[in-house]
């Protein structure tokens, strides 16, 4: 994951999927702190796999 952030590969994956800013972020915040960790770590580990699959050029 060098190269891009964590918090911007989400919001490209967000802009795909047609998911507005604001509804999540109002999800996000009424989720309770273990959940939030959880979640980023799901989020992380499926970044991970998809750059072992498919590697992002680095431009």
């Amino acid at each position: 994951m060098e190269g891009k952030g964590l918090g911007r590969r989400i919001n490209m994956v967000r802009k795909d999927r047609g998911f507005k800013a604001d509804r999540l972020s109002k999800l996000w915040e009424s989720t309770s702190p273990r959940q939030q960790e959880i979640a980023v770590s799901m989020i992380r580990a499926v970044l991970e796999r998809k750059e072992e699959s498919y590697p992002f050029k680095q431009s």
